[in-house]
């Protein structure tokens, strides 16, 4: 019963580097992360389970043949730094935050300068 267990398993490590391999080899360059396409290539080949793990897993993205990050063959922006309207968001957002700022700092104002000419033209309760 383990031989035959440990059999199945050592068929589906085999499975999986072949077709991580397959896999490596078929895909462009363009679309592996991690590590170059060689690199993953030796890693499947010196260390199967592991290699055909971590590179189903980081190098080919879990993503089949497609890569989430092309879209009609022009790459589109990695992270949030390279998405101009993120970033043209955030600069309005942070202008509009300063605006209100302003706003409420010169209201704030008006009502102690009001406050203070009110307290200079009130009679003083204690004088004639």
């Amino acid at each position: 019963m383990v031989i035959r267990f440990g059999l199945l398993v050592g068929i589906v490590a085999l499975v999986l580097a072949i077709y991580a391999l397959v896999d490596c080899l078929q895909r462009p360059d363009s679309q592996i992360k991690g590590l170059p396409k060689f690199v993953w290539l030796v890693l499947i080949i010196l260390f199967p389970l592991a290699g055909a793990v971590g590179y189903l897993w980081v190098g080919a993205n879990g993503q089949g043949r497609s890569n989430p990050h092309l879209r009609n063959g022009s790459p589109t922006p990695q992270g949030p730094d390279d998405d101009e309207d993120f970033l043209r968001s955030l600069r309005q957002r942070a202008q509009e935050q300063r605006d209100e700022y302003q706003r409420q700092l010169k209201d704030k104002q008006l009502d102690d300068w009001q406050a203070e000419q009110n307290q200079k033209h009130e009679p003083d309760p204690d004088g004639p």
